[in-house]
């Protein structure tokens, strides 16, 4: 079992009270699975994917990544954690607009340990993988919706995580370079890295492998 969830409870505090967003969520994802996360805006399900990938703990609830208690963990562990295990793939993309394709790609790689070289080789092979290789010196402005995406995959395939955590990934893009990413998606998968995936679209949610729902609060 990759990550085993449960009783996951998350509030926001306002002025005028608080914000219960998730209500007990258990949730188990194996090795190697590719899960799509459904909720309608406002859910929990960008809230649920940053509890996963260790950018907020929860008001309450346990959640064991290879069986560690992450919720435990101290925020260095947490930082180590995030950077040999984990990626994120955002809606809005992320790059730098001032860094070429390969500079973003190699940003990851200020936060561990890998040698320059090594880094470097692998920003190379995950922008191979993508289908950007031709695209090396381009910045973002030189690239088409699609192509940011696939660079901001390639960043995090760059480190060669167990798991890549998508945030509406195809929210930006048109249907032609939505499907491209999906089928990116399940190339990676079948190689062996797990995936989860939040939509608020069917027809994206059933491009993975099985679909939870996210309701009130309840994952279902």
């Amino acid at each position: 079992m990759l990550i085993s969830a449960r009783n996951i409870n998350h509030q926001y505090n306002h002025g005028s009270g608080c914000l219960q967003v998730l209500q007990g969520v258990d949730l188990d994802i194996e090795e190697k699975d590719f899960l799509a996360i459904m909720g309608s805006s406002g859910s929990g399900k960008s809230t649920l994917l940053h509890i996963l990938g260790c950018l907020l703990k929860p008001t309450s609830g346990t959640c064991f990544l290879r069986g560690r208690d992450i919720l435990q963990l101290q925020e260095k562990e947490l930082a180590q954690l995030r950077a040999e295990t984990i990626a994120h793939v955002f809606q809005q993309f992320h790059l730098l607009p001032t860094m070429t394709v390969l500079e973003n790609v190699l940003l990851p790689s200020l936060y561990n340990s890998i040698p320059p070289q090594q880094a470097e080789a692998e920003a190379r092979r995950a922008i191979q993988q993508v289908g950007l290789e031709q695209r090396l010196r381009h910045k973002p402005n030189e690239l088409s919706g699609g192509e940011m995406q696939r660079v901001a995959i390639a960043r995090a395939l760059a480190v060669k995580p167990d798991l890549i955590l998508a945030d509406e990934p195809t929210g930006n893009l048109d249907q032609d370079s939505s499907q491209e990413i999906l089928t990116l998606f399940r190339e990676i998968n079948q190689q062996g890295c797990t995936l989860v995936m939040v939509t608020h679209d069917p027809e994206i949610a059933g491009q993975a492998r099985s679909t939870r729902y996210l309701r009130n609060g309840n994952l279902q």
